[in-house]
């Protein structure tokens, strides 16, 4: 009888020992589980970031262009207006086109002296960076 009892908490002690290894086994196997979703948390986080930052440059693209669109209006509005104030321009049909500071005349003066006071009109403009004539001589 004793070797039976001994047997039995031989048994006991084996399922145990087993049940408990298995618990072990089996919390490896979720942190494992856990490192892999963390991994994807991770990975995900890291796409976001890069999609953020797509779309920031994106976003500062779009403002670039919008400064830039309102920066042209501004000096397309002041060289029209210096030259309608311009006693030696104020008849000329002149047309003052903007592209990111470039300021580009066309149209008809009177003179070439007036020629030269419109594109110097133009040239004497904040935000100007250059300054192409495409004007004719002609009565307007």
């Amino acid at each position: 009888m004793i070797p039976m009892i001994h047997s039995k908490h031989m048994n006991r002690a084996a399922l145990a020992m087993l049940v408990t290894l298995g618990a072990v086994l089996a919390g490896c196997g979720k942190k494992d589980a856990e490192l892999s979703a963390g991994e994807r948390v991770d990975a995900a986080v890291a796409e976001a970031k890069s999609e953020g930052q797509q779309l920031g440059q994106a976003a500062q693209a779009r403002l670039d262009e919008t400064r830039t669109a309102v920066s042209d209006a501004a000096i397309m509005a002041e060289v029209n207006a210096k030259i309608a104030q311009d006693k030696e321009l104020e008849a000329s049909k002149i047309d003052v086109e903007v592209r990111s500071g470039a300021v580009v005349l066309k149209g008809t003066a009177p003179t070439d002296a007036a020629v030269s006071r419109a594109v110097a009109l133009a040239q004497g403009t904040s935000g100007v960076t250059s300054v192409t004539s495409e004007l004719k001589i002609g009565s307007s």
